[in-house]
């Protein structure tokens, strides 16, 4: 019962390490100064931050709906 508690444990913690930094592997980014690199990590945690919240708004159903439609609306009735 141990076992199986510690590897249920032990699979979230490294399920959470992987969701939490990503699969992506940085080390390829060779940047020639600071201020690039800095540039780019912050429009990367932007864009990030961004998806996040269209994803909470598209999941909480929080998004204002379209008025769009498929069918042709006449623009006065007469």
């Amino acid at each position: 019962m141990r076992k199986t508690i510690a590897l249920i444990v032990l699979s979230g913690v490294f399920g959470l390490t992987v969701l939490l930094s990503g699969c992506q592997n940085y080390s390829h980014i060779r940047s020639s100064n600071k201020e690039e690199k800095i540039r780019r990590f912050s429009r990367i945690v932007e864009m990030n931050s961004r998806m996040l919240v269209s994803d909470s708004d598209t999941y909480l159903l929080l998004d204002k709906p379209s008025s769009l439609s498929h069918w042709h609306m006449p623009t006065r009735i007469r």
